[in-house]
């Protein structure tokens, strides 16, 4: 019990010395922006102590600034990477009551939060569509996970359907580029499905309404 208090002491002290005044010798004017600050721990093993101190203490400097608290994983050395540590941490943080601004939330699940929340159709913004062939060389060079995107235009590239007529559809307005290759190097479905109707020479396509709007996008990759 007396260790949990003078902790809990030290603690105190050092959260009150944050949320008065700050002592960094910086300028007013940089405190005029929102300042940013990180916590970025190694998905080597589990949150301990002085890992959710550290956290908590970063956690406290943003919120009393109005600045952003960052939670950033710094998986570099993947021969010690601990498969679930992430998920943990996130929730360890989240039982402390520490909440993060930016974290490794996946890109896409960002962007259909945003476009929810904005009455928009959720789909991929195409960010890594006009980088260019250094910028590429450089982020493989780097050991940086990439897949390989079809680029979709706004061609409505028409079909007749033996029971609706007439279709045509601009995939564009719904989706961002396709995946073709993961990043694992194996093929999505739909790249498969049309490598493999061509190989054997598939004429017609019977299949359920909801694949529909695929079909246009199929279309595109086979031409």
């Amino acid at each position: 019990m007396s260790f949990v208090f003078n902790f809990d002491i030290m603690r105190l002290n050092i959260i009150n010395r944050l949320l008065v005044l700050p002592t960094l010798n910086v300028s007013k004017r940089r405190y005029a922006e929102r300042p940013r600050v990180r916590f970025a721990p190694s998905p080597t093993g589990y949150l301990h102590l002085g890992g959710l101190r550290t956290a908590l203490y970063n956690y406290l400097f943003a919120k009393s600034r109005n600045g952003v608290f960052i939670l950033r994983i710094e998986d570099t050395d993947q021969t010690r990477k601990v498969e679930g540590s992430v998920d943990a941490l996130i929730k360890d943080l989240e039982w402390a009551g520490i909440e993060y601004h930016e974290g490794p939330e996946r890109r896409l699940n960002v962007l259909r939060r945003d476009a929810v929340k904005s009455q928009r159709v959720p789909k991929y913004d195409n960010k890594c569509r006009n980088l260019s062939e250094q910028e590429i060389k450089d982020k493989i060079k780097a050991g940086v996970p990439y897949c390989i995107r079809f680029k979709l235009t706004s061609d409505c590239q028409a079909f007749e359907d033996l029971i609706f007529g007439g279709i045509a559809y601009d995939v564009s307005m719904n989706e961002g580029d396709p995946v073709l290759m993961k990043s694992d190097g194996f093929p999505t479905y739909h790249f498969a499905n049309v490598v493999d109707d061509h190989l054997m020479a598939v004429t017609h396509v019977l299949r359920g309404v909801e694949w529909q709007i695929s079909t246009t996008k199929h279309l595109l990759i086979y031409r």
